[in-house]
């Protein structure tokens, strides 16, 4: 539009300068109307550089996220625009200029210097149009194909697709000539017929198409060939209708009654269009750039986003993979026998969404896979990034999709923690329910289930009070109910017999004898004292049992037992593994090697009860131990062999591949394992391209060394799934020493002084050794600078950074350290208070008795004097430091110097240690309390149906040692009451001495009444014989 403004310009100024010297008052007007021009919106500038950033301040593109072609076409159509933004300024002063002289009618000679400018820039201004447009429309071309490649359609709920679909509009209307839409070729066309109409109407030449997008594009990338052949359309040129005005208006100058010919140039409708292709608002101009800024913004916002997906997939993960070690090291079997088995409706497996499990193992397994499975995908997309193989599109769909699946990883798991999590929840529920249907078994009273029931409650109410929810207790609760209603129909019969008791005696010696803990021998021996038959074999068998469990537990603790079963453990899971491997990537001789090993696992799997060890077939320490040492070996021997199966793996069927991402030059060594994850070290060498080739990416387990050229690659494991490293060869194969600034100007010395004082401000709190090496450097750095040696003291003054960031790392490694410790330790003096409250509570209960008391009952004491005194030294222990002193060095920061002053203290080991004892004597204190409970029970049950003076006594005496927790007493006294109490062979059932009298006249009433209802009979005559 300005351009045909300074055009009708031009021709008043002219006229009025060339044809008339004197300008008559129609001609002065005719001039101003002329002059006029519509408003419009470029900012003023009055340089390329003004208009430029005027430009970037309209519309902030970043540029820097586009392809390269398309990020140049932007910048040319940036430059071209901010070219006719400054051209069309110069115009605007030309036309003021002329309206100026015009409504003057002073200095009319330089209306035709201003015509001849004004000419000159609407030119060039209709000339950058073009140009612009042409740029525009490369941009355009090039940005959709790019999209297109960057798989646009994978993601059509994101904004950009929305922007590429106006990208393909803009296409569309330049190839179909539509000029009714609002996309900028749409506002190019629609202004570029207005100029077909005005210069038609002036018999001028119309607009002409010159080129089309691809004799623009023919010499870019082969990549856009045959999508610019498709997407080919013809671009409109204004400059031959300028031109044509230009020529016209000359012309003018010759002919008579010019001013007529003047006025039916449609001045204002020229300019307005000229607004409306270049204008600042409302332009096609306008919806370009907003266009591609919506696009870079976009693409902006997708990257971010992107990123965060890709975050949140890596915190989902590593939150997945802590809960797993959590449910590692916090369950065990027992946990999930007990969900799935006691917990579920008689349910033998538990479901999730995806998954049945019936076994711990099983649950591990499983999560560990899943795990596998979900990192590799994220190693898949990070690596693809990296070597430039996988579009925008993909990447945000693998991103979403990878996401989606980790959440529901993690979902998965908070199911499965939820179920093992909640045990106390349903154990509190299983145990309420066993709660309200306990009172039926009231009734019975033989001595098994009297004590069976007296344990059983004991148990419940110990669960109850019990803070966290013990799942031990749970499931002691539960198999007391289980054995205390088999109890009642006397299907336990045969276990509290009296030979199954004399086996476990026997099963017992020998599991004593293997421990050679003579105190659990003492135990036994005081346990076959008790004479036959049994007043409580339920107590009895209880404790022979535990005897025997106490045993095996001392015998696994001071031999190499529990080795030995991890050892075993871990030689099934490497035979297990190399199996996976060779299925999938064949080798003979190795899988003849495995066969071999798989037949001498099988002979040790004899020794071997569901993975624990069968105490019961060694007699001695030694012989564990021995044993323990073949399956070590045996292991080692499986861990060699699928070391070697991993690298053959690797080495056959992996992928050495070169790439090019944005002109670097990338390496890949790569190996996709569809088998099972192998957990054991191998090294690799390889051959790289360059000598020291940089390493830019690893999946995790591989890390690299290169030495004479060779690069090893070593295995940290096989992963399932992805297994890649890359790197960069463009990385300089020497790369040249960093030689010292030498400086040389009269401020050296106080530079460097200068730098290094600012050093040692920053410097936080050295240890004394730190302190005086720093001193050290820090005079040697003075002397050096004084002398003038500036080249060493810049050097020493390198060293200086050097050792003050060792001593900064140092010092957080310390801090971090001595956080730790300070934990723990604060901790131990409330640990050791409640301890010491316990030895107290059953040392109470030792104390309430004599040693021949305790030697009677000693066998159903879980702990002994011994153990106490064991861990009454363990409380007694002299700690490296005093609560105070270390509060104050922490305090202070002196880090290293408590960490001195501890030594080889470990805070946490003593706490953890404090922690066990107190849980040891706890259990111990509450098993006792259900001895004595169970022995009171079924001395009062005997009582209730036979019972005498001394034993009532008796039994009033272990009631008061209940009340007052003197266990052992109580435990003492109601084994005395049953003794003394008889008993009446038969069914158990014994009726008091009371009742006898009162039986006897019960027999004698029933007697009389019987003889009295009889009816009297005649007696019948005797015939007497004669005698002969």
């Amino acid at each position: 539009m300005k351009k045909i403004l300074a055009i009708i310009s031009f021709i008043v100024l002219f006229l009025v300068s060339g044809c008339l010297q004197e300008a008559s008052p129609q001609d002065r007007l005719a001039c101003m109307e002329l002059t006029s021009y519509s408003f419009i919106t470029i900012p003023e500038c009055d340089s390329q550089d003004s208009c430029f950033i005027e430009l970037e301040k309209n519309f902030p593109i970043n540029e820097s996220l586009f392809s390269s072609e398309v990020k140049a076409a932007v910048f040319d159509s940036k430059n071209h625009a901010a070219r006719a933004w400054l051209f069309m300024n110069a115009a605007r002063e030309n036309l003021n200029a002329i309206h100026d002289v015009c409504a003057s009618q002073k200095n009319i000679s330089s209306l035709s210097k201003e015509t001849n400018n004004l000419r000159n820039n609407l030119l060039i201004v209709v000339e950058e149009i073009d140009r612009f447009n042409e740029f525009a429309s490369t941009a355009i071309v090039l940005e959709t194909n790019r999209l297109e490649v960057d798989d646009v359609n994978l993601m059509k709920e994101e904004f950009l697709f929305d922007d590429y679909i106006i990208m393909n509009q803009n296409i569309l209307d330049f190839s179909q000539g539509n000029s009714g839409s609002n996309t900028y070729a749409s506002r190019f066309l629609f202004e570029a017929k207005k100029f077909d109409v005005i210069a038609s109407s002036l018999d001028l030449q119309p607009v002409l198409r010159e080129s089309t997008i691809f004799d623009l594009l023919e010499g870019n990338d082969k990549l856009f060939v045959a999508f610019l052949k498709e997407k080919d359309f013809p671009l409109v040129s204004l400059s031959p209708f300028f031109f044509s005005i230009s020529e016209f208006l000359k012309n003018l100058f010759v002919m008579s009654d010019s001013l007529g010919i003047l006025n039916a140039l449609p001045s204002f409708e020229v300019f307005s269009s000229v607004e409306k292709i270049i204008g600042a608002r409302d332009s096609a101009l306008s919806s370009f750039f907003i266009l591609f800024e919506s696009d870079s913004i976009n693409r902006k916002e997708l990257t971010e986003r992107n990123a965060v997906y890709l975050q949140e997939i890596t915190d989902s993960l590593n939150k997945s993979s802590s809960d797993i070690d959590f449910i590692s090291k916090n369950y065990s079997e027992q946990d999930v026998v007990l969900v799935s088995s006691l917990l579920s409706d008689g349910t033998e497996t538990l479901v999730s969404a995806s998954f049945v499990f019936d076994s711990f193992k099983s649950l591990k397994a499983h999560l560990s896979e899943r795990e596998s499975e979900l990192s590799s995908g994220l190693h898949s997309i990070q690596e693809s990034e990296i070597l430039g193989s996988v579009s925008l599109g993909k990447k945000t769909l693998s991103l979403k999709n990878l996401l989606s699946s980790a959440s529901d990883f993690e979902e998965e798991i908070t199911y499965f923690s939820g179920l093992l999590n909640n045990l106390s929840g349903s154990c509190s529920s299983k145990i309420a329910e066993i709660k309200s249907i306990s009172g039926n078994y009231n009734s019975q009273t033989s001595p098994v289930v009297v004590s069976l029931r007296s344990r059983l409650k004991s148990e419940m109410l110990f669960y109850e009070k019990s803070e966290p929810k013990s799942i031990e207790s749970c499931i002691r609760v539960i198999t007391l109910h289980n054995d205390l209603v088999a109890s009642l129909s006397d299907s336990l019969g045969e276990k509290y017999s009296d030979s199954s008791i004399d086996s476990c005696f026997a099963a017992a010696q020998k599991s004593i004898e293997l421990s050679g803990d003579s105190t659990l021998l003492e135990q036994l021996d005081s346990l076959r004292l008790i004479q036959k038959p049994y007043n409580n074999p339920d107590l009895v068998k209880t404790a022979c049992v535990e005897l025997n469990q106490r045993a095996d537990l001392r015998t696994k603790d001071f031999s190499n037992a529990k080795s030995a079963e991890q050892s075993f453990s871990n030689v099934l899971e490497n035979i297990s593994v190399s199996y996976s491997l060779l299925s999938e990537y064949p080798s003979g001789s190795l899988l003849k090697k495995v066969d071999t090993l798989k037949s001498k696992s099988d002979a040790l799997n004899t020794f071997f009860i569901r993975g624990f060890l069968n105490l019961e077939e060694f007699s001695s320490f030694d012989e564990i131990n021995s044993f323990a040492s073949e399956v070590a070996a045996l292991q080692k021997q499986s861990e060699s062999l699928l070391s070697e199966i991993a690298k053959a793996s690797f080495e056959n069927y992996s992928l050495l591949e070169t790439f090019d991402n944005s002109g670097k030059s990338l390496f890949r060594a790569s190996f996709s394992n569809t088998a099972a994850q192998a957990n054991v070290p191998f090294n690799v060498v390889i051959s790289v391209p360059v000598k020291n080739p940089e390493e830019i990416f690893s999946t995790g387990n591989i890390t690299s060394i290169t030495s004479d050229g060779k690069t090893t690659l070593r295995f940290s494991g096989l992963l399932k799934g992805l297994n890649s490293i890359i790197f960069d060869l463009n990385s300089l194969s020497e790369k040249p020493a960093e030689l010292p600034v030498v400086v040389q100007n009269n401020n050296d010395k106080e530079k460097i002084i200068a730098e290094k004082n600012k050093i040692l401000e920053k410097t936080g709190t050295l240890d004394v050794d730190e302190k005086e090496k720093v001193d050290f450097l820090d005079a040697k750095i003075d002397f050096l600078a004084e002398t003038g040696d500036y080249q060493n003291a810049f050097a020493e003054l390198e060293n200086l950074k050097s050792e003050l960031a060792l001593f900064e790392s140092k010092g957080k490694a310390n801090e971090s350290a001595a956080l730790a410790f300070m934990d723990s330790f604060g901790k131990i003096p409330a640990a050791r208070k409640q301890l010491s409250e316990k030895i107290v509570g059953v040392e109470k209960i030792f104390a309430g008795i004599t040693e021949e008391e305790f030697a009677g009952i000693s066998a159903f004491s879980p702990i002994t004097l011994q153990r106490i005194q064991e861990i009454k030294a363990l409380l007694n222990e002299k700690l490296p430091i005093s609560k105070e002193k270390a509060d104050a060095l922490f305090n202070a920061k002196e880090f290293t110097l408590l960490l001195d002053s501890v030594g080889l203290f470990e805070a946490e080991k003593y706490l953890f240690d404090l922690d066990s004892a107190d849980a040891e004597i706890s259990a111990a204190i509450e098993k006792i309390k259900q001895n004595a409970l169970s022995s009171y029970n079924v001395a009062v049950s005997k009582r209730k149906i036979s019972g005498n003076a001394n034993g009532d006594e008796l039994l009033l005496s272990a009631k008061q040692a209940l009340e007052q927790k003197n266990y052992f007493k109580a435990m003492t006294d109601s084994s005395k009451a049953a003794s003394a109490i008889p008993s009446i062979d038969g069914s158990g059932f014994e009726l008091p001495l009371q009742v006898y009298p009162l039986l006897l006249v019960v027999i004698a009433a029933v007697a009389f009444v019987f003889l009295k209802s009889r009816k009297k009979e005649p007696l019948e005559p005797k015939k007497i014989r004669k005698a002969e």
